[in-house]
C-alpha cells in the first residue's frame, strides 16, 4: 500500500545487494569459463603436413649448431616453444624431460625452442637448462618461423607432436596438468602409425 497507511513501500526484486551479487556471480562464471580448458584432443584437421618453410628452415641450437626439423623426418618429434620467464613453461619442462628419457630410445626426439633473444638470453637459457636438467636439444625460435608454425598464435608454451614425415598430429597451447598423458597418447599413436 502506501506510507500513510502504515505499511512500508514495497521493494522491487533488484535491490542494490542483489545487483552486486549477480554481477559478482557473472564475473566468477566468466573467469571460470575463460580459464577452464578441455583436455586437448587430436582433431583430424590438426593432422596436416607442416609447410616446407617450417620443416626446412635453418634453426640454431643452443650450442650454435644448425639443424632443421626435416633432419628428424624419420623420427617422431615433440617440439616445445617456450621461454625461461614463462611460468607455465616451467611447469611443463619436467614432463618433457621424462618423455625424452622414456621415448628417446624408441625414436622420439624432444626439441625445445626458446622465443628469447639468442644473444642476450643465451646464459639464462644455459643456466635454466642445468637447473631443470634438460636432456633434450634446445635452440632458438625465430619469430617469423614461429608464426608460420603456430599460425600466428602468440601464447607460450606451445607444444607439438610431429609424426614421421612432418605431419602435425597434436598442437597444445598453454599448460595443463594432463600434458603428460595427452602427449603420451599422441606419441604412442604416432609410433604405432609409423608416420
Amino acid at each position: 500500500m502506501n506510507e500513510e497507511a502504515g505499511t512500508p513501500p514495497r521493494q522491487g526484486f533488484w535491490t542494490y545487494t542483489r545487483i552486486a551479487l549477480a554481477a559478482l556471480a557473472f564475473v566468477a562464471v566468466v573467469l571460470a569459463v575463460s580459464t577452464w580448458r578441455r583436455a586437448p584432443q587430436m582433431p583430424a584437421a590438426a593432422k596436416d603436413s607442416l609447410p616446407p618453410s617450417v620443416l626446412d628452415a635453418e634453426l640454431r641450437a643452443l650450442d650454435g649448431a644448425a639443424f632443421r626439423l626435416s633432419d628428424y623426418k624419420d623420427r617422431v618429434v615433440v617440439l616445445d616453444i617456450w621461454a625461461t620467464w614463462c611460468g607455465p613453461c616451467r611447469l611443463e619442462i619436467p614432463h618433457l624431460v621424462r618423455l625424452s628419457e622414456e621415448y628417446g630410445p624408441r625414436g622420439v626426439e624432444v626439441i625445445g625452442l626458446s622465443i628469447e633473444d639468442p644473444v642476450s638470453a643465451a646464459g639464462a637459457v644455459r643456466d635454466f637448462a642445468r637447473e631443470f636438467r634438460i636432456n633434450y636439444r634446445l635452440g632458438w625460435a625465430e619469430q617469423r618461423w614461429t608464426n608460420a608454425l603456430t599460425r600466428g598464435a602468440g601464447t607460450i608454451p606451445q607444444t607439438f607432436v610431429i609424426g614421421r614425415g612432418g605431419r602435425r598430429l597434436l598442437h597444445l597451447q598453454g599448460y595443463t596438468p594432463q600434458i603428460s598423458a595427452t602427449l603420451r597418447e599422441a606419441i604412442d599413436r604416432a609410433l604405432a602409425e609409423g608416420t
